[in-house]
């Protein structure tokens, strides 16, 4: 049996305390970085920007959504640079110094080099099932990450909704051999993987999860009931998150990522979006 563990850190720790929390475990929970009223309108801007794209005389779907894992009743949209997905960055970045403060090795003392690898939203509904174990992006050595996801939860999510699980200390070097040996070639381990430690369970409406792209995770399964489709509640039990991930320019771009981000934005330092 699995230790579930919450790791919803103590905000009024001292920055260095969470830094280095976030690089000995691979992640952290913030809570209420994002207003309720941006995560409401958000939440709706991109059901509704799904709904379009997956319409037959929507924008082409191959442009819209990225690659995922499990895709049956799951999406990675793809976002554009609007007011409210601007707006999140900016409460998220400007509401918490220790964020700026796991940034700043990517800065290299250069703001600049702090550029956006992705820009987008994962969805699930019920009936989406447990995507496998996997990191975004290899370890290829130095131990500062090559990537940083920020993950933000648009409405209240209980486990029916399947939030996103992770195990953690998985970010570091020798859990990443020891899974490509094991589950050759790419370490990917499946669902039946029963983990001796995760983070699970119940996902706070504005709440954050700032994660190392190396830390092994997964969707897991929406087993929501399903909304009335004739109702006003019809997108009851969908999960929707908002989410960004940023690199250093000055490092080389990590290879198996997917980088799903529009191109038109792909590589745009941070402090110009949040300039725009």
């Amino acid at each position: 049996m699995s230790e579930v563990q919450n790791f919803m850190v103590d905000q009024s720790s001292k920055d260095e305390d969470l830094v280095e929390t976030f690089g000995e475990k691979g992640f952290l929970k913030l809570a209420e970085l994002v207003s309720p009223k941006t995560c409401i309108q958000l939440r709706d801007l991109i059901l509704q920007n799904l709904e379009s794209t997956l319409q037959p005389s929507g924008e082409k779907c191959e442009r819209r959504l990225s690659n995922i894992r499990e895709r049956n009743h799951r999406w990675d949209l793809k976002l554009e640079a609007s007011s409210l997905v601007h707006r999140a960055m900016c409460e998220i970045l400007s509401r918490n110094d220790f964020l700026r403060s796991v940034l700043a090795p990517l800065c290299q003392c250069d703001p600049e080099n702090v550029v956006l690898a992705e820009l987008g939203s994962l969805i699930s509904e019920p009936g989406a099932k447990h995507q496998e174990w996997h990191a975004d992006s290899a370890h290829t050595g130095p131990i500062q990450p090559d990537c940083i996801c920020c993950f933000v939860t648009l409405q209240e999510t209980p486990m029916s909704m399947g939030p996103t699980q992770l195990i953690p200390w998985t970010h570091l070097a020798d859990f990443h051999e020891s899974a490509r040996s094991n589950f050759p070639p790419k370490g990917l381990m499946p669902t039946s993987v029963e983990p001796k430690t995760l983070q699970n369970g119940y996902a706070a409406r504005g709440e954050a999860l700032l994660m190392d792209c190396r830390l092994y995770h997964r969707g897991s399964a929406n087993t929501h009931p399903v909304g009335d489709e004739d109702s006003d509640d019809s997108n009851v039990g969908k999960r929707v998150v908002y989410y960004f991930t940023v690199r250093s320019r000055a490092a080389p771009r990590p290879g198996g990522f997917l980088f799903a981000i529009l191109e038109k934005l792909d590589e745009m330092p941070v402090i110009g979006f949040l300039q725009n």
